[in-house]
């Protein structure tokens, strides 16, 4: 988990007076905003948000952080990643909303992406998909062409996004070679409504341990 310390040094570093943000749905992503409302108070930021799940709006909303709807111009995401690479390709597996994370990243002027330094151009994990609760088991089944695909489960009972989808891991039997002919193939298979391979999508992406920034990397546009 980020130090509070580290996530206070960043946010006084990157947000801007009047900014509306966005974070990707997480665990993390709360922790980020506790910081954030506080950081907001003691500096008068007139910061707006654009929820992306109900926790995100219920603890915006307790700190009185304006909330405002996607149509409204994003300035600022910020997400989290369990894998990325130096083409700001990067992989979400830890997600309430696929769909909902993919839209903000898709619409926010830039994208600030954090990942482990651990997790940087390493094995690839296995790729979440959004998918159809119609027909789940045929999409899992459509799958195995391309590896081992499972419904993901949790205490016996199947994870529902915040849609009321399904989400189907992928752990691949092949290198990816090409991010976007994967991503393309994926979300043409019938009952794929939106996968977890975000590619080069960062703005910026961080490498990161608990405690500081290893290393910055910036997208040339």
């Amino acid at each position: 988990m980020l130090s509070n310390y580290f996530i206070q040094k960043f946010l006084k570093q990157t947000i801007k007076p009047n900014s509306t943000l966005a974070l990707g749905t997480s665990s993390t992503a709360l922790q980020i905003l506790r910081e954030l409302a506080i950081h907001n108070i003691i500096n008068d930021l007139k910061l707006k948000l654009v929820p992306t799940s109900i926790d995100i709006a219920h603890l915006a909303h307790e700190f009185n952080i304006e909330l405002v709807p996607l149509h409204h111009k994003i300035d600022l995401c910020i997400d989290f990643a369990d894998y990325a690479d130096s083409m700001f390709n990067y992989i979400k597996t830890s997600t309430q909303s696929l769909i909902r994370d993919k839209m903000v990243a898709k619409y926010a002027k830039e994208n600030y992406v954090f990942v482990y330094n651990e997790l940087f151009n390493s094995e690839i994990p296995a790729i979440p998909l959004e998918v159809s609760r119609f027909g789940t088991h045929l999409i899992e089944k459509e799958l195995y062409s391309f590896g081992d695909a499972k419904i993901r489960t949790k205490l016996g009972q199947r994870v529902k996004t915040l849609e009321t989808n399904y989400i189907i891991d992928l752990k691949l039997n092949t290198k990816i070679l090409d991010f976007d002919d994967l991503n393309f193939k994926l979300n043409t298979t019938p009952g794929i409504l939106e996968t977890g391979l975000f590619v080069s999508y960062a703005d910026k992406l961080f490498t990161v341990s608990n405690t500081e920034i290893k290393e910055e990397l910036t997208k040339i546009r």
